[in-house]
């Protein structure tokens, strides 16, 4: 999993291709703080047609300003592909990566399907799995997956 959904909200990671789309970078804890006083940029990479896979860097970075505690990007982003975005922090002469994650654009007939990431197929300690039903729903939910079904076998009530 990628350690950024951990430490920060980033909505949406699906976006429509060809549309003018705000994503919006909400850090969950205090140590991913926005700094009074840094200077925030963004290097936008669109994966196919303007990227590669290791990062090389196509365009400029432009700053970033953050609205409540959060920051709100807004792009375009055309094709069907994946997209990556990375935010810089700058201290005076340092700079770092504040967070780094991709975004997803569909063209419109993919995009209204509303995919979604789930797992119809798994057990808990009431049947041959190793954890109780509700740590395996917590932990689908912490890696990211919108859905999921405890399929133990055998007895249906222990599962609910």
């Amino acid at each position: 999993m990628n350690k950024n959904f951990k430490y920060f909200n980033i909505f949406p990671r699906v976006v429509a291709e060809g549309k003018e789309t705000t994503i919006k970078v909400e850090p969950l804890y205090g140590h991913n703080k926005i700094k009074d006083g840094a200077k925030y940029e963004v290097v936008y990479i669109p994966m196919e047609t303007g990227g590669d896979d290791k990062g090389e860097i196509i365009g400029k970075p432009f700053e970033i300003q953050p609205v409540d505690g959060h920051f709100e990007i807004t792009l375009t982003f055309m094709g069907e592909q994946e997209h990556r975005i990375i935010i810089w922090e700058i201290v005076g002469d340092e700079q770092r990566k504040y967070c780094s994650f991709s975004v997803y654009s569909l063209k419109e007939d993919l995009y209204n399907l509303r995919p979604y990431k789930g797992d119809m197929h798994m057990h808990s300690c009431y049947s041959d799995g190793k954890e109780s039903p509700a740590y395996v729903a917590g932990s689908c939910r912490k890696i990211g997956l919108d859905f999921m079904a405890v399929t133990d076998h055998g007895l249906y009530q222990p599962s609910l």
